[in-house]
């Protein structure tokens, strides 16, 4: 959509490029058997709704008491963000969650989220309405080969076809996904061949490579316009 907007304003030549995958090394990390863990990740807004994902795992602990939460994002200076916090902070506390349930809201270096996303089972992104274009969180998840749980945000389109993908941001959706998703193990990895196709398809060397040759058709076009003129 945006390349399109591009060629309308009267750009010649506007050219989508994918955010690359770094696919994180295999380790002996794995997610504990015995419960069903349930991450995310990224800068804490609003639009994240990790409030609705709380609540949601609240409910759904009612059916599957398997099921573990870990939060990993970080606050940002700001208003919207210190609130988004003391939400989540007060639905722990509300739901009881603080045995079951971990939040951490200070910057994760990249090695050490690398660790904590291999103990997961499922990454969630209940993402909704946002001017919001990049979408850094859900490509790292990607690189995890994690199984993902998408919101229908058009921030997160380009996830649709590797993930599972939730009809609605809503509390009682939400825990049903996650329900059948941590009890139906053939369910679970039914994506598993595309996700990890696309994480290949969008490794860095490929995505280097392709602006690489796109800067080399620039420079002979711009070469061969030269010799013509």
């Amino acid at each position: 959509e945006d390349a399109g907007l591009l060629a309308k304003a009267g750009h010649p030549n506007p050219v989508v490029m994918p955010h690359g995958v770094i696919p994180i090394p295999e380790d002996d990390i794995r997610p504990d058997p015995s419960d069903f863990t349930i991450g995310s990740f990224g800068f804490l807004t609003r639009h994240k709704n990790i409030d609705v994902l709380v609540q949601a795992f609240a409910r759904a602990r009612g059916f599957e008491p398997r099921l573990r939460l870990k939060l990993l994002n970080c606050m940002l200076p700001n208003d919207e963000s210190r609130e988004a916090r003391v939400v989540i902070e007060n639905l722990f506390s509300h739901f009881n969650l603080h045995d079951v349930a971990s939040a951490r809201f200070d910057f994760v270096e990249q090695d050490e989220l690398a660790r904590e996303l291999a103990q997961s089972d499922l990454l969630a992104f209940l993402y909704g309405p946002s001017n919001e274009p990049a979408r850094g969180a859900a490509r790292i998840a990607m690189s995890a080969d994690r199984r993902l749980l998408c919101s229908r945000s058009t921030v997160l389109r380009d996830m649709w076809p590797i993930s599972h993908v939730v009809r609605s941001v809503d509390i009682d959706c939400v825990a049903e996904a996650i329900i059948s998703l941590a009890q139906n193990p053939v369910l679970l990895g039914l994506r598993d061949p595309d996700r990890r196709q696309a994480v290949q398809w969008n490794s860095y060397p490929r995505v280097a490579a392709r602006h690489a040759a796109l800067i080399e058709q620039m420079l002979d076009q711009k070469h061969d316009n030269r010799r013509a003129a």
